[in-house]
């Protein structure tokens, strides 16, 4: 499990098992009960399924980075490098996150959402950039650096 190509192989499909949860299904949910005043339901929808989408191929592609780090020969002797690395990406995506759910809020700037809403739209992007990542890599990075992962 934590050796190239079965890693990347089930990280791809974790990301888009859980890209049907969160775009899909909760989408469908938003989409029958966002009280939206200016903009239309379907544009809303469609806008949040975009942006669940960026913020799920910039974490499979910070995922998949590490993995390849991870796996390169040099890694080996450099593990406080690849630990300030691993951090490095870390921190990448907690900013991706925040920044698609700016992202969402500026393209519906007119629109007032609950608390609750903010805060499961940060939920959901943060699920696919730093959480993803950082579960994903905690389980199946390469063998030189599965002890970098915070949490091991």
């Amino acid at each position: 499990m934590r050796s190239a190509p079965l890693n990347y192989l089930i990280t791809f499909v974790l990301a888009g098992l859980l890209w049907v949860l969160t775009a899909l299904i909760l989408g469908g949910y938003l989409g029958n009960t966002v009280a939206l005043t200016v903009a239309y339901v379907e544009d809303f929808v469609q806008t949040y399924r975009i942006l669940v989408s960026v913020a799920a191929v910039l974490g499979l592609l910070l995922a998949f980075w590490w993995y390849y780090y991870g796996s390169r020969p040099t890694t080996v002797g450099e593990l406080d490098r690849a630990g300030r690395f691993w951090t490095t990406l870390f921190i990448v995506g907690l900013a991706l996150a925040v920044g698609v759910l700016v992202a969402l809020l500026i393209l519906f700037r007119e629109e007032s959402f609950t608390v609750g809403q903010y805060a499961l739209f940060f939920g959901v992007f943060s699920l696919h950039t730093w959480l993803f990542f950082w579960i994903s890599t905690l389980l199946m990075s390469p063998r030189t650096v599965q002890t970098i992962p915070w949490g091991r």
